[in-house]
């Protein structure tokens, strides 16, 4: 039987995580949710403001969450399942540098702003000749932790939140574990778009208004966040150590692979080298966010198979595909066909790979 829909009231925000604050609303298992949220810096930057703006941000009121959310039966060692419905994107966003953070900060020290027009819900213009494909996502999706206390959203943490998995689309679900009772979900910095990294700390942030459905399962032994979209399973590894996320997200992905199949240990490991991607969704580098490590980084590797039957070996499709960065559109002004130019870089910024069809 379908469960209730429910509309959260536009005013129910918080900044922090922290288990101590009143659920904004309590649903059931198998309840819809409808939601709006302001980008990420909670209505400080308005278009047309100059660049400088972004030098006077107060950055206590960065990251306004709709919720928390109260899932009635969710106990700690559950897994909330959160599957995304609908994102609309509303008719503005920006872009920006924010002198002191970004992975490059040293190289851009002064502030820069774009505003995007995104009324045609399709393509963004960064130029005339550069359309950037709008895929939104929400930035940060999480639930409440079991320390007490406020805890910023950045860095990301073991219950999910800024977690800036661009793949995290209309038709994805992501699967949470829970710390609390009610998990007390909560969602907001809502991007247009934005490249695996994220490397100037800035996507294409906008306003949002979404549709989630929660789920509850009990006893699955998962640690860390994972998620599914229509095409790719999602592990991740959260650490400040960009080595250590990488082996997380490997361990939990050979895991995953393990329990949905009869292969080996040694044969998921491979099968993760011959069909995955293992991907920096984020690296940046904080300098003004209160208790925030110097960098925090985030990565998860995709395993593109197919399961015929219970127990069936993984058959691998015949195109391993690379989970590149950003897809501009680029139109040459003497040729009126479209190319599409896909580039990702590695997280040490070394290497680049050719788009793939």
């Amino acid at each position: 039987m379908a469960g209730r829909e429910h509309t959260l009231d536009r005013s129910k925000i918080h900044y922090k995580w922290d288990n101590s604050l009143p659920p904004a609303i309590e649903i059931e298992p198998g309840d819809t949710v409808h939601c709006e949220t302001e980008e990420v810096t909670d209505g400080q930057i308005k278009p047309g403001m100059p660049a400088s703006a972004l030098g006077s941000l107060d950055f206590g009121r960065l990251y306004p969450l709709a919720g928390p959310i109260y899932v009635k039966g969710a106990m700690p060692g559950d897994i909330l399942e959160i599957e995304i419905l609908r994102l609309q994107t509303l008719d503005w966003g920006w872009a920006g540098i924010i002198p002191g953070l970004g992975l490059l900060a040293e190289d851009f020290t002064e502030p820069y702003i774009r505003y995007f027009d995104l009324t045609n819900g399709e393509t963004a213009p960064l130029r005339e000749d550069i359309q950037i494909p709008i895929q939104p996502f929400c930035g940060t999706m999480g639930v409440a932790l079991d320390e007490p206390g406020a805890h910023d959203v950045l860095p990301t943490t073991k219950g999910g939140g800024n977690i800036d998995t661009r793949h995290l689309n209309v038709g994805a679900k992501l699967y949470l574990p829970v710390f609390v009772p009610g998990a007390l979900f909560s969602a907001g910095d809502c991007h247009a778009a934005q490249g695996d990294g994220e490397v100037c700390v800035s996507a294409l942030e906008m306003c949002l208004t979404g549709t989630f459905t929660f789920q509850l399962h009990k006893g699955t032994g998962q640690a860390m966040p994972r998620a599914e979209t229509p095409t790719h399973y999602v592990s991740m590894g959260i650490n400040e150590d960009l080595d250590q996320a990488m082996k997380q997200a490997l361990r939990e992905m050979i895991a995953f692979i393990c329990s949905r199949t009869n292969l080996a240990r040694e044969q998921a490991y491979a099968f993760c080298s011959l069909a995955g991607s293992l991907v920096a969704a984020g690296v940046t580098k904080e300098r003004r966010m209160p208790r925030v490590t110097a960098i925090e980084l985030i990565a998860f590797i995709f395993a593109i198979f197919t399961l015929y039957g219970s127990g069936a070996e993984p058959v691998l499709y015949g195109l391993v595909l690379l989970m590149l960065g950003i897809p501009v559109y680029v139109w040459q002004r003497r040729n009126t066909s479209a190319m599409q130019v896909d580039s990702e870089e590695t997280a040490a910024g070394a290497a680049t790979h050719p788009a793939v069809s």
